[in-house]
């Protein structure tokens, strides 16, 4: 099996990611969204990818993953152009619904069709895992990179703040799906003839949580995790730029921050492997990574010195990272290839759900609270959600079966 290809597209496609993650939740407030509404836009955004989340994962195992994949590269472009073009609160808010059916339909069909030519060739599935999760966080952290001057270069150039990186990113869409079509081939023979009806599917999904005890705690883990990372994404950066005092340069060093994060979130895959193969207790790791992510949640939520946040919220991510490479073993352990694209869309399913709830809920809580108290109850629920994942005899029977 040749992995050069889909490593290449897997970097292009999360370094076009990366390009607007220092400055996304910058770029809405200056398309018109006010500062309050902007958990609301990040709610959109998972709402729309959540009610699509679960179809187009049965649709890239039925009718192919390189198409579903294709069609989400389409969607984006689309996204894209309207955060270009558009200003105003409902140009945002149709942009970001394109950007979460884009999520949707990227979520689980070009990773699934990565892992289930790897899984058909290695027996290592976390090896695989981690090689995603690095190409991950690889792409992400040199995106972010040059994201984060892009801006400096566009107002120089007498540009809108954030044109070139639009630009950019629409431009990388137009050569990811070039690669896609001439170097990818179509899904493997032995998963495309079969032909599995929509109820099927469904069902083949249910069993997997109805057989596992281990993966349904894990899915209430998923939901508070999301509702962390609604809070954390939506804030991060303009939180960063006030305890920064208003520099001129803040876009690069939101730019820095997100490098360091996102190279703390590959330090984390590393060291996850590391873990795992060593250990040989996946939720034990697990809980290591999400109870690390707690604490640091909580550090950044009351660190007033821009110094103490950098490092805190790098943190923060790191133990994020060792936490999604046991998370992503514990599930793909129990799937088999003709329902994986479908299961782990269910599994992006469950994580949106809990960032729309905390979209709500941020409607609901008072304002005064600010940026830290929002992180505060974040890391809160998840902890509260950790505990009865965290209780042994809860899943022992599970782990003897296994064993």
């Amino acid at each position: 099996m040749k992995l050069s290809s889909y490593r290449l597209i897997l970097l292009l496609h999360y370094f076009s990611q990366g390009i607007l993650v220092p400055v996304l939740s910058m770029m809405l407030l200056a398309g018109g969204i006010s500062f309050p509404d902007l958990a609301l836009a990040i709610g959109v955004y998972s709402l729309t990818a959540a009610v699509l989340e679960v179809p187009t994962g049965v649709l890239a195992d039925l009718i192919g993953k390189k198409k579903i994949y294709l069609c989400s590269l389409a969607v984006m472009f689309f996204a894209m152009t309207v955060f270009l073009f558009g200003y105003g609160t409902a140009a945002m808010m149709s942009a970001v619904s394109l950007f979460g059916a884009a999520r949707a339909l990227a979520s689980g069909s070009f990773e699934a069709l990565f892992l289930d030519r790897y899984s058909a060739s290695f027996e290592n599935l976390a090896k695989g895992i981690r090689m995603l999760t690095l190409s991950e966080s690889a792409g992400l952290a040199f995106g972010s990179l040059v994201g984060g001057v892009l801006p400096l270069l566009s107002v120089r150039f007498g540009l809108g703040t954030y044109d070139l990186s639009l630009t950019l990113r629409i431009g990388f869409l137009i050569l990811i799906g070039l690669l896609i079509l001439f170097l990818i081939p179509t899904d493997h023979p032995e998963i495309c003839v079969r032909k599995h009806r929509l109820r099927t599917q469904l069902r083949s999904c249910t069993s997997v949580l109805r057989d596992s005890r281990l993966v349904r705690l894990l899915f209430v883990v998923v939901v508070a995790t999301g509702f962390a990372l609604n809070y954390v994404e939506a804030y991060w950066q303009p939180h960063f730029a006030f305890l920064l005092g208003g520099v001129s340069d803040a876009s690069l060093w939101l730019g820095v921050l997100s490098v360091a994060f996102l190279g703390a979130a590959m330090a984390g895959n590393l060291l996850s492997e590391r873990l795992l193969r060593k250990k040989g207790d996946t939720r034990r790791v697990y809980l290591f990574g999400r109870i690390g992510m707690v604490l640091s949640l909580g550090i950044s939520a009351v660190s007033v010195s821009p110094y103490l946040f950098f490092c805190s919220f790098c943190l923060i991510y790191f133990f994020f990272g060792i936490a999604n490479v046991s998370e992503g073993t514990i599930i793909n352990e129990r799937l088999r290839a003709e329902n994986r694209a479908s299961m782990l869309s269910m599994q992006s399913l469950v994580l949106q759900l809990g960032i729309v709830a905390a979209s709500v809920c941020s409607k609901l809580l008072p304002d005064s609270l600010g940026t830290g108290g929002l992180w505060l109850i974040a890391s809160a629920m998840l902890l509260i959600a950790l505990l009865p994942f965290a209780n042994k005899k809860t899943t022992s029977e599970e782990v003897v079966r296994q064993s």
